[in-house]
């Protein structure tokens, strides 16, 4: 925060308005940015309560480069108004071990502290130990995030390819190195006339995806790695054999509808609980295929890894009933996003059993209606004309029961057009669009249209929290980097 008290900040702000004296680093952080916090926390408060009618939960924990450990806690959720929205309630600093019952106790006090007790539908986590039991304790629903899934499957696969990928990153890693392989690297795309060259990128062991991109890179630069790496190759003993390119380039061909499904599946602006079995769906028959054509032994033996290890994770991910329920009342998907008829029924008889309820809890609105007692004590009812008439109509009125009217709305919904994949329309915007049509539909919808399959949202708010506590700033405390976090995530 010393960068207000710097000779250079103060001549720019000078030059930009000689009157304006910025405020000192004492009053920013004793002062300012506290009440910042506090006015922010208080009005998402008051948002969160008023709008949330349910919630999903994402949580994960982080190490920062000065050893503190943080737990990030955020929610997501669609308004009355169909809008979604995700809040960071905390990142909060805690110096005890990991256990689950710490977890437990962060994410309970958290949730009392909001108002969201009762309201957290499904809680999204990556699969560690600690945090599964954490939320098996507060007896909520969870789901292991498919992102962090996907990346446990395709890591299994990418064992049997070890040894050439080991290749890839020596080499990778030597052009990161040497100053000179990199200029020899670059010198060759210009005499190539390619009009911005590129440089290998390397993969970073926590992320499967760049893998992923290191190949992909690598295969793109082929002629280019092939020729520099004959001109050092004094200097550098590592080399890759006919067999190892065709690996290299058809492993590319093979992960990348996996690395698609991943970045999809990652996104925070949108719901992806709904699309979590359509995509696994898509990988199983994307593997089928791809098994289909000719490729060197080692790459199908990496194909049927593949195939087998979503089998084995995503194993009956159509019965797990908050993603169904998501995919059911995606105007995208409905029952045709399912491949299991049981599943698929099973999952509209829930929907039919959730609408009748929420019809049977509501205020039922009858036709007003005549009798032959007076409206006062004392004082004769006047006749009307339209008494026999409006007793007639009353008696007429349907008594369809509350299951009834439920299969007669989920019906005309299911019948409805699907909304197309590629739309530019939104499922929010189509239930929008539809609400009238379907009241008690978009009810639930909203109750259960805010579903996350990740727990990204929380890894990048790391990500930011890491160029937070730089190198500059390692003296800041817990609570200011909790009220910065906070801050930076949610200040609009």
């Amino acid at each position: 925060m010393s960068i207000v008290e710097d000779k250079g900040f103060l001549k720019y702000t000078n030059a930009l308005n000689p009157s304006y004296k910025p405020p000192s680093r004492k009053t920013i952080s004793a002062s300012l940015i506290p009440s910042a916090y506090t006015a922010c926390r208080e009005k998402l408060m008051k948002e969160v309560q008023r709008e949330a009618m349910s919630v999903c939960l994402t949580t994960d924990t982080w190490t920062s480069s000065v050893n503190d450990s943080y737990i990030a806690i955020t929610i997501h959720y669609t308004t009355l108004e169909l809008e979604f929205k995700t809040v960071l309630l905390e990142s909060a600093h805690y110096s005890e071990k990991h256990t689950g019952e710490l977890l437990a106790s962060q994410l309970k006090n958290t949730i009392e502290a909001w108002g969201l007790t009762g309201k957290v539908v499904l809680a999204i986590t990556d699969n560690a130990k600690n945090i599964v039991n954490a939320i098996n304790l507060l007896g909520w629903k969870h789901f292991g995030c498919y992102a962090h899934t996907l990346n446990l499957v395709v890591d299994d696969a990418l064992k049997i390819v070890k040894d050439t990928l080991e290749k890839i990153k020596n080499i990778v890693s030597y052009f990161k190195r040497s100053s000179s392989a990199t200029d020899r690297l670059i010198k060759y795309q210009v005499q190539q006339q390619i009009n911005i060259p590129k440089k290998l990128k390397q993969s970073i062991p926590t992320r499967w995806n760049s893998t992923f991109f290191m190949l992909q890179r690598f295969v793109e630069l082929e002629e280019a790695v092939r020729a520099t790496l004959a001109l050092v190759q004094r200097d550098f003993d590592e080399s890759l054999s006919e067999d190892d390119w065709i690996i290299c380039t058809q492993l590319t061909t093979i992960l990348k509808p996996f690395e698609q499904a991943t970045a999809k599946m990652s996104g925070e602006k949108y719901t992806t609980a709904s699309m979590a079995i359509v995509v696994t769906r898509g990988l199983h028959n994307v593997c089928e295929n791809l098994l289909k054509n000719q490729y060197k032994p080692v790459i199908s033996n990496v194909l049927l890894k593949l195939k087998e290890g979503l089998s084995m994770r995503f194993n009956n991910i159509e019965y797990h009933k908050e993603l169904a329920m998501s995919t059911l009342l995606d105007p995208r998907f409905k029952m045709s996003g399912f491949s299991d008829k049981c599943a698929t029924d099973h999952s509209k008889k829930r929907a039919i059993d959730m609408v009748a309820t929420m019809i049977g809890n509501s205020v039922v609105t009858h036709y007003p209606t005549t009798s032959n007692e007076p409206s006062q004590p004392g004082c004769s009812k006047e006749i009307s004309i339209w008494d026999d008439f409006d007793r007639e109509v009353n008696n007429l009125q349907p008594r369809s029961s509350p299951m009834a009217k439920a299969i007669t709305e989920i019906g005309a919904y299911l019948e409805d057009a699907l909304l197309p994949r590629n739309s530019e329309d939104t499922p929010l915007e189509w239930w929008k669009n539809n609400r009238h049509l379907y009241p008690t539909l978009c009810k639930l919808f909203i109750k259960r249209g805010n579903f996350l399959a990740t727990s990204v949202p929380c890894e990048r708010i790391f990500s930011k929290a890491g160029y937070i506590i730089n190198d500059r700033r390692t003296r800041l405390t817990s609570e200011k980097v909790r009220q910065l976090v906070f801050l930076n995530i949610n200040k609009t």
